[in-house]
């Protein structure tokens, strides 16, 4: 078997599982990939592909996790005021 391109891309440890559904051409393309030894499987091939695409755009998506982590901390203080009122109340 030749070298496939996964070993050419750095790939982190994969943890979490995603389900998707792709249109049967981009499959068809995955599997060409696979039988040529690209890539050992669909699923790596659509990690290296998303990872990649993501990778290419960092920046952009360092900027948007912390604007998630605002968001998620603002939403979670609105909830403790929420709450404590709430609970002076009773």
């Amino acid at each position: 078997m030749g070298k496939s391109l996964e070993h050419d891309i750095k790939i982190n440890k994969r943890e979490v599982h995603v389900m998707t559904r792709l249109s049967k051409n981009i499959v068809d393309i995955l599997d060409a990939l696979v039988i040529l030894n690209v890539f050992k499987s669909r699923s790596e091939a659509v990690a290296a592909y998303v990872e990649s695409s993501i990778v290419s755009d960092m920046d952009l998506y360092d900027n948007l996790m912390k604007k998630v982590k605002e968001v998620t901390e603002m939403r979670d203080s609105a909830m403790d005021s929420i709450l404590h009122t709430l609970q002076e109340r009773k």
